[in-house]
């Protein structure tokens, strides 16, 4: 059977004394460094979530950027597309009245010139009909 005596108290405060120098020099450091530790990596997971959130706020921004200066390309192009078929337009339109004041310059030059030769011919329609007369007749 147990004997419960003045040693049970002895050991009793030697448990105690040896209880809190230990929780002195061992158990309050540890738990310390362990506090930090969770502080640091609370810290470190907080620096990391902001800068995840500032990297997909600033590629966000660079993809609105990008598809904005897409559009302003794309506009900018069309407009340049609608003004160079403008001044195609100008450039056929101006051609085709060129070549159509050539046309009818040469038309009227061929005219002139039909008519130059059918007086010519009218002016000599009688001395050739007159040789012709002459040699057929003999």
């Amino acid at each position: 059977m147990i004997d419960i005596d003045v040693t049970i108290w002895i050991q009793l405060a030697n448990f105690l004394i040896i209880w809190f120098i230990m929780n002195q020099i061992l158990l309050k450091p540890i738990r310390g460094i362990i506090r930090k530790r969770a502080e640091h990596k609370s810290e470190q997971l907080d620096a990391i979530t902001g800068f995840t959130d500032n990297a997909s706020k600033k590629l966000k921004d660079f993809e609105a950027a990008l598809a904005q200066a897409r559009a302003a390309g794309a506009a900018e192009r069309e407009a340049l597309k609608a003004k160079a078929q403008e001044r195609e337009q100008e450039l056929i339109s101006a051609a085709q009245q060129e070549a159509s004041a050539q046309l009818a310059s040469a038309r009227a030059d061929l005219g002139a010139q039909a008519d130059k030769a059918s007086q010519a011919l009218k002016a000599n329609v009688r001395a050739m009909a007159e040789k012709a007369t002459a040699r057929i007749l003999g």
